[in-house]
């Protein structure tokens, strides 16, 4: 035993020592690391490090390291801390009445104290039913008293063991978050269920297991990099892999430590436990080829379906499109009419085309013919923006799928399912290239296969975010009836936008003036090869020359086609929230990381989230930051306010990661909206990301005015590179193979 600072210790090796002492002050930060002072007698040390649930008052004994900090001087960085009782009543009773136990006031704690003493936590943790003993205690009191103790100790225990392992409190509480109670025995029986908290990859819950004395080759390890691999494999929208690619992919993560046959192996484990499917040599996870198996079986159950056509001939139906407003005073081309005879006279029908080629007014005029035969129908889209914008485009009610499918916030499973299908005629999914695999089933599980599905979208926009290509694979089938509409009518005068749009997909380089030649064209470029000069245009774009025009901060939207690398989403928020959201002392603002977030910045959210706001909040949706709340307990919160919601969604710690700021965003988040002004970047630096498809997709977003930002060099690498990044999918195959079986049978 040695004696530093009066407190004893004992030496060890690595420069550990022992800490026993009172806690007298705890500073907490919302990162989960906190500065903890420990003392006794006359003297004190600081503990710095991630220490959950320890509060003044306290009697702690820790395991630390001596370190001495540049500027505060000697500190311990603790390894392992627990709580070893209180110091005395007065430190009980100050943490009893704490914050941590919400109902627990001074009054109550000290009669508590009072009866039973320093034993108050042994019969709270043991023997709580006592408390109905306690003078002055309703039963109603102590059964909330007995629910807050059990709620929050368990929590804290948890919290710590979890710590342990290496993670900082603010990951433990999401990893208690996400697996619940039996987070501890899920990650002792397999540390790689970690992989399945948002947030926590493959590479940190290796880190923890590897220091947690997972061997190298340990069959759970190869086990958990093959089901991570094919799990990136579906956000390159992949539904599966081929052997040899998996294999490399794997044993590339692993660093080498396995080999081709460790994944092999792995291969036939997970196979034979159904996590996954090897069908020649391609591998899929389970539930992914589920779900192009099921699309496949429910498309063809509809297409076979035998029932009475609405219309019997063109004659008919043009007879009642006069009856309606819609098309009154528009003379609808032949491909319109096509579309319309093929969407009502079909159980499922595609009608494609670009931008002003009239998908919106055929969309519209099927809402007015459903109308007058009485049919119900329901309008929907993969997000938000879409679903407003298909709403006020047709004049009737519009949703994102996952609303019409009301997602169930506990189970994050839909209300309309098989078992419970929608009630209705006809489901309209407009903005359908949007669509991936799983929610095109989901979809598909609510519908009856007496209804009508029509699909609407532009092919030749970006695919989905996640896996499949839903549209492209419906339409290249050939077993679905698909119109294309290709006569452009949206033009008024001085609009190229839409010629523009139409050039770059044919593959013609567009000649855009710069904004002095413009000469009322709206849609024009701005040179810049220098990347920080660009940013400083585009910054004057938005506080200056914009404004001046008549176009509003929210009118305006950056779009880039990466993240990072100079003229990325992540280098062009930060100088644009410091020009357009500058800090005020009238607007508090918070840390995170490489990010502040600040009231009255542009965020949007990035995963779907069942649980938030009054019917989730999903991907894509966008909102302003209204406030933000240090609270005492629960941290700092902020809160989002969303157009279409009445009350702001709340953020605490372990959600930020669901909200990024959005002045800029990718051209692939841009999907489904539509904004007066965009400002484009396409610059020599973004070479990998030059494509046609993805500069086709930034221009059609835009409805007054599209500003390409960059270079003439980079606008021709984008329209020359019509070369699709291809996706493994076999929902095409399936459905041609399954309609012809049909057939055959029939």
């Amino acid at each position: 035993m040695v004696d530093i600072l009066g407190l004893k210790m004992t030496a060890d090796q690595d420069n550990l020592v022992e800490i026993i002492g009172e806690v007298t002050r705890v500073n907490r930060f919302d990162s989960g690391y906190a500065i903890v002072t420990v003392k006794k007698g006359n003297t004190s040390v600081k503990l710095v490090g991630d220490m959950p649930g320890i509060s003044e008052g306290m009697t702690i004994k820790a395991l630390a390291e001596k370190t001495v900090h540049q500027k505060y001087g000697e500190q311990f960085k603790v390894r392992d801390i627990e709580e070893n009782g209180f110091a005395n009543i007065d430190s009980l009773i100050k943490y009893l009445s704490s914050n941590t136990f919400s109902g627990i006031g001074v009054s109550t704690a000290r009669s508590i104290v009072q009866v039973f003493g320093m034993e108050t936590f042994d019969i709270l943790d043991n023997d709580p039913e006592r408390l109905y003993d306690v003078p002055g205690l309703s039963d109603s009191k102590v059964d909330s008293i007995i629910q807050c103790w059990t709620e929050n100790r368990e929590f804290n225990r948890i919290i710590a063991e979890l710590v342990k392992y290496g993670m900082t409190p603010m990951m433990a509480k999401k990893v208690y978050k996400s697996l619940g109670e039996s987070a501890l025995d899920m990650i002792r029986e397999n540390i790689y269920t970690l992989t399945q908290v948002s947030g926590i990859g493959f590479l940190k819950a290796d880190e923890i297991a590897l220091k947690s004395g997972v061997k190298l080759d340990s069959p759970q390890r190869v086990d958990a990099a093959v089901l991570y691999v094919l799990d990136q494999a579906l956000s390159s929208g992949h539904c599966y892999l081929p052997l040899p690619d998996v294999s490399e992919q794997s044993v590339g993560l692993l660093k080498g430590n396995v080999n081709a046959t460790h994944v092999m192996e792995s291969v036939r484990r997970l196979a034979s436990s159904s996590q996954i499917v090897n069908e020649n040599h391609k591998i899929f996870l389970s539930g992914i080829r589920e779900a192009e198996k099921n699309v496949a079986s429910m498309i063809t159950d509809m297409l076979c379906y035998k029932g009475d056509a609405i219309y019997k001939d063109l004659a008919a139906l043009r007879k009642d499109l006069k009856q309606i407003d819609v098309t009154k005073d528009i003379v609808l081309a032949e491909k319109q009419e096509e579309a319309l005879f093929t969407a009502l006279n079909s159980r499922v029908a595609i009608i494609t085309g670009g931008p002003g080629v009239g998908k919106t007014t055929v969309t519209k005029a099927l809402c007015a013919l459903f109308e007058r035969h009485n049919m119900d129908f329901l309008l929907c889209a993969p997000t938000g923006r879409a679903a407003k914008r298909l709403s006020e485009a047709t004049g009737s009610e519009a949703s994102t799928i996952h609303r019409l499918l009301k997602g169930d916030s506990t189970s994050q499973k839909f209300t309309y399912h098989q078992g419970n299908p929608l009630w209705a005629d006809v489901v309209v999914i407009d903005e359908s290239s949007m669509m991936d695999i799983r929610l095109f089933r989901s979809i598909l599980f609510a519908m009856e296969r007496h209804m009508r599905l029509i699909i609407v979208g532009d092919k030749d926009q970006l695919p989905s975010v996640g896996p499949g290509n839903v549209l492209r694979d419906l339409i290249s089938s050939g077993k679905v009836p698909c119109v294309k509409l290709d006569q452009i009518f949206r033009q008024s005068k001085g609009n190229t936008i839409i010629p523009v749009a139409h050039d770059i997909l044919h593959g013609v380089v567009p000649d855009l003036p710069t904004p002095i030649e413009s000469k009322g064209r709206n849609c024009v470029l701005v040179v810049s090869e220098d990347q920080a000069t660009l940013t400083d245009m585009i910054i004057k774009l938005v506080t200056q020359s914009l404004p001046k025009a008549g176009f509003k901060n929210e009118d305006i939207q950056i779009l880039t086609p990466m993240r990072g690398r100079g003229l990325g989403v992540e280098d062009l928020n930060p100088p644009l929230q410091a020009a357009l959201n500058p800090p005020s002392d009238k607007k508090p603002e918070i840390q995170d990381r490489n990010r502040i977030f600040r009231v009255g910045d542009r965020v949007m959210q990035i995963k779907n989230n069942y649980k938030k706001g009054d019917a989730g909040v999903f991907n894509g949706d966008i909102g302003y930051i209204s406030s933000i709340i240090n609270d005492e307990k629960d941290g700092t919160t902020i809160w989002v306010k969303y157009p279409d919601m009445e009350s702001p969604v709340e953020y605490s710690r372990e959600d930020w990661d669901e909200i990024m700021h959005c002045l800029a965003c990718t051209v692939h988040k841009s999907q489904g909206a539509e904004y007066p002004c965009v400002i484009l970047v396409q610059h020599p630096s973004q070479y990998n990301m030059l494509q046609r498809n993805l500069i086709y997709t930034g221009v059609t977003r835009a409805k007054k005015l599209c500003i390409i930002a960059g270079t003439k060099k980079a606008l021709e690498i984008a329209v020359a590179n019509d070369r699709e990044i291809s996706r493994n999918t076999t929902l095409s195959d399936l459905l041609k193979n399954l309609v012809d079986d049909t057939s055959r049978a029939s």
